[in-house]
């Protein structure tokens, strides 16, 4: 994990104002025109890391093999006045492979289980020497909010991992929480049945007016495999619009990188529950 972006991440308690409001604990400020809520949110970082020898490993003969693991994750503790396990669980169970009853739990098994461990023989170590004389097998996890109301938050739980190939890859899902009903928004209950074709079709305009272009001949032109578009199932709510998000090469290049096609509410609202059309609304703000 880039240490820059664990430290991009804030891990003190925090309290953000947020206008409008979906529950309890909530703080209004007298004497002014227009009342202005506060919505608390308190979140703290928890990480850790951990360093490994591969024994006997060498790369291209001479180089020795190390395996490093990384976890961060910004931890809700209080959002507003709502009961947050929920939130809690579905974090823990989305983020790691091998969930545990506690965060702390999950966190030290996923330190357990290196990239690596099941070809190699792993020897715990304080640090990995200079790069240029050992070759580092890496996975890491971040989760953190990238979006928020006082209806919903939004998760992205990334990982990134290398191999010993080429390069490595980076993946991010998604975990939209409804505070007032106490529940993720899985696609299922984002989407209206039957709106696959009608969805799919918003995310090809969408991606063409990203581009400048007004045909998928001129955005194949452009190195989108276009042959191969999909409705990703891979969504985030954010701010009024819902984002559909594409790894890499899941429908360009490993050079394009990640695929985020961000389509405002309103052009797909036919196609969105209700529950995701009121927590979009204006009033939900």
């Amino acid at each position: 994990m880039n240490n820059r972006l664990i430290g991009a991440l804030w891990c003190a308690v925090g309290m953000l104002g947020l206008s409008g409001c979906g529950g309890g604990n909530v703080d209004t400020a007298s004497g002014a025109d227009d009342a202005i809520s506060q919505f608390k949110m308190v979140q703290v970082l928890k990480s850790a890391e951990r360093d490994y020898l591969c024994e006997g490993a060498l790369f291209a003969d001479s180089l020795s093999l190390y395996s490093k693991v990384n976890v961060a994750v910004e931890w809700p503790v209080q959002m507003g006045g709502y009961d947050i396990r929920p939130l809690q669980d579905s974090l823990i169970a989305r983020a790691f492979l091998h969930p545990k009853e506690s965060l702390e739990q999950s966190m030290m098994a996923s330190l357990d289980n290196p990239q690596g461990s099941d070809t190699y023989k792993m020897v715990r170590v304080d640090s990995i020497p200079d790069r240029s004389s050992a070759v580092v097998l890496y996975h890491g996890t971040v989760v953190s909010s990238v979006a928020f109301s006082p209806r919903f938050i939004v998760y992205q739980i990334m990982s990134s991992m290398y191999e010993g190939g080429a390069h490595g890859i980076t993946v991010s899902t998604f975990l939209n929480y409804d505070f007032v009903k106490g529940r993720v928004i899985d696609f299922d209950s984002a989407f209206l049945p039957e709106s696959s074709e009608a969805l799919l079709n918003a995310v090809k305009e969408q991606l063409m007016s990203d581009n400048g272009v007004e045909s998928l001949k001129e955005l194949d032109a452009k190195g989108f495999f276009t042959d191969q578009l999909f409705l990703s199932r891979n969504f985030y709510l954010q701010g009024y619009n819902v984002v559909f998000h594409y790894q890499p090469y899941d429908i360009a290049p490993y050079a394009t990188g990640a695929v985020d096609v961000s389509i405002p509410f309103y052009v797909i609202s036919d196609y969105l529950s209700p529950d995701v059309v009121e927590m979009l609304s204006k009033d939900s703000f």
